[in-house]
């Protein structure tokens, strides 16, 4: 009995009284930190207008757990604390600052953001997601990474030191990845360049094919030989590339090789009456259209049919062919004008 009141008697009721009162501070901010954060997002970010719920902002997680943060702060000055630990304290408070604005400007960097809205408007590209994704993410880790090292400098260590050893496990890194490198920047050529997305009919000087799928490392291509070939970003970037689904009109051309004994009056009969075909013609492009007796050739009389229709999809493209080859043919058949073949006469000499 008398030992237990020998060891209260040693404790000291003031620092008993500042501990309770730290709790009581601690506990009063950890408990309103929610209606705190909830207010000032509310009044001074001014987000009547939003739909979304304060809890759903940027701000909110980062402001709660600095009414938190402050909490703990304003407890530990409470206690009267000593010089180092008071000093170990206020350092500490700062990076906790300096976090947490890393993390507001973090997530205000996010996908669904207002910049990156409009990105996935401009860009050409199916699986737009994966552009904004990892931009997004490439800029948070820049963010924190800057006050990873702001905090590294406020507790007193040497950065130069740091980046120095940094530099040079980054060269070996980067050594070893130029690659990756190279096929990571060509994909964001290809994203923000937008030559062809997926589904795209794209022709090249090594490949010719569909475009399946485009991810940040390659792009798959079917052929049409129903193949799938996968290409390095890095290759596919840097070579001439044509889109033909990109086509706002595509051209038909005809060459009619009528026989010898084809009078002029019909081969003019003819060419009129396959221009006015086509020019009536709902799918051809009235502003060129260009149908000529175009040359003698060795097997008979050339005609040159030249058009543009307004479908680009192969199925259709064959289709309006067809159509107009089936009209082509009657207007021969209707002037009794026969195509010619090719044929080889060879006389002998007795």
């Amino acid at each position: 009995m008398n030992s237990f009141m020998e060891l209260f008697n040693k404790i000291d009721i003031n620092f008993v009284e500042r501990l309770l009162v730290s709790v009581i501070i601690f506990a009063v901010f950890y408990i309103t930190s929610s209606i705190i954060s909830r207010l000032i997002i509310k009044f001074v970010f001014v987000i009547k207008k939003c739909k979304e719920k304060t809890t759903k902002s940027p701000f909110y997680v980062p402001l709660k757990s600095f009414s938190v943060i402050l909490g703990v702060y304003f407890a530990i000055l409470n206690l009267n604390v000593n010089e180092y630990v008071l000093d170990l304290t206020n350092k500490s408070f700062r990076a906790a600052i300096i976090w947490l604005v890393a993390m507001c400007i973090a997530n205000l960097v996010t996908p669904t953001s207002k910049m990156f809205s409009r990105l996935n408007k401009n860009v050409r590209f199916t699986r737009k997601d994966r552009a904004t994704s990892l931009l997004t993410r490439i800029i948070q880790i820049i963010v924190y990474l800057i006050a990873a090292v702001i905090i590294i400098s406020e507790f007193g260590y040497d950065i130069n030191g740091i980046i120095a050893g940094l530099g040079l496990g980054g060269l070996t890194v980067a050594l070893a990845g130029q690659d990756v490198a190279k096929n990571l920047i060509g994909g964001l050529v290809i994203i923000f360049d937008k030559p062809f997305i997926a589904g795209d009919w794209i022709e090249t000087p090594t490949i010719e094919g569909i475009v399946e799928d485009i991810t940040f490392r390659s792009t798959r291509i079917r052929t049409f030989k129903d193949s799938v070939i996968t290409i390095p970003n890095s290759v596919i970037s840097n070579e001439e590339i044509t889109n033909w689904s990109l086509m706002n009109k595509r051209r038909i051309t005809l060459d009619l090789t009528v026989t010898f004994d084809t009078s002029l009056k019909s081969i003019s009969n003819v060419i009129s009456k396959i221009e006015e075909m086509l020019k009536e013609h709902p799918n051809v492009h009235n502003d060129v259209i260009h149908v000529r007796f175009n040359e003698i050739r060795d097997d008979g009389q050339n005609i040159h049919v030249y058009f543009y229709i307004d479908r680009t999809d192969y199925k259709s493209y064959l289709a309006i062919k067809e159509n107009v080859n089936y009209k082509i043919m009657q207007i021969l058949n209707n002037e009794k004008v026969s195509l010619a073949y090719k044929t080889q006469t060879i006389h002998i000499e007795k």
